[in-house]
């Protein structure tokens, strides 16, 4: 029985298999990080197209885009925390495959089943401790987004606010210039 399920095992898990599992997660990891890139340059370009607009229409452009740049910061460091993971992920996977090469090498299928579930307890912590992250970046961006709005509001109310004092200021202005003439 013992020796059966070895060699089911071994026909399942083979060098093959295991180094065309690790190809298929190394080219998920690129695509990742090129789907990164497309992003990153869609949301350059329209970052530019507002700048452009904004510089247009007002004389704010240098604050938005001092503002745009610590979300650039922001957006950057997220990017490399994803990049971390995915090398850490790709890291994990070869080691798990390593270590199920060596459990293949001596067939015991107590060290087998004991490496498997060890395996999904991993995996589950891991995952939750994911989803935490996850959790908490979003709230982070949030929070910074709702900040930038709000930053940005306030300024715009000032300088509306600066605006129609200086267009009464230029009417009264207009109106003594009339009168002493």
């Amino acid at each position: 029985m013992v020796q059966s399920l070895v060699k089911n095992q071994d026909m399942l898990i083979t060098q093959d298999f295991l180094d065309k599992r690790i190809a298929l997660i190394r080219k998920v990891v690129e695509e990742t990080n090129e789907m990164m890139e497309e992003y990153r340059d869609g949301w350059k370009e329209k970052i530019k197209d507002l700048g452009d607009n904004l510089a247009k229409k007002s004389l704010r452009h240098t604050d938005f885009e001092n503002m745009i740049n610590d979300l650039m910061e922001m957006q950057s460091a997220r990017e490399e925390e994803v990049r971390k993971i995915l090398r850490e992920f790709i890291r994990e996977t070869e080691e798990i495959a390593l270590k199920l090469k060596n459990l293949l090498k001596e067939p015991d299928a107590k060290k087998f089943k004991k490496f498997i579930d060890k395996l999904r307890v991993q995996q589950r912590k891991k995952k939750f401790e994911i989803g935490k992250m996850i959790e908490q970046q979003l709230d982070d961006t949030q929070c910074n987004m709702q900040a930038f709005l709000e930053e940005f509001k306030n300024e715009r109310i000032t300088l509306n606010f600066e605006w129609e004092k200086l267009k009464e200021e230029k009417e009264r202005l207009g109106n003594i210039s009339l009168l002493n003439k």
